[in-house]
This record gives C-alpha cells, sequence and structure tokens, in this order.
C-alpha cells in the first residue's frame, strides 16, 4: 500500500471516530435532559404519594 492510500484511510478513520464520539455526545446530553425533566415532573405532581406502593390482599 503507498503513503497517500494510507494516509485517505487513516483520515477517514478519524473521522469516523470524531463522529461516533460526537453523536454519543449528543445522545448522553439527550438522556441527561431526558432524566431533569423527568424528575421535574415528577417533583410537580399532583399527588406525589400516589402509585409509590401498593396493597395487595390474597
Amino acid at each position: 500500500m503507498d503513503i497517500a492510500g494510507y494516509s485517505m484511510i487513516s483520515n477517514q478513520m478519524k473521522l469516523m471516530n470524531q463522529v461516533s464520539i460526537a453523536v454519543a455526545k449528543l445522545a448522553m446530553d439527550t438522556a441527561k435532559e431526558n432524566t431533569s425533566e423527568f424528575a421535574k415532573m415528577l417533583q410537580q405532581s399532583v399527588e406525589p404519594g400516589k402509585g409509590t406502593s401498593i396493597d395487595i390482599k390474597v
């Protein structure tokens, strides 16, 4: 393999890694935001104790 071909493959691999990292960061940010919004929603619940326990009689 010549040096130019190796250089092109190397640069493509670097770009693919950078894109993968960027997508992972976006996914992490979205997950953090969703978790934060969900926590806020739970705190603002009208009946905060509702659904915390189940009473089952057999």
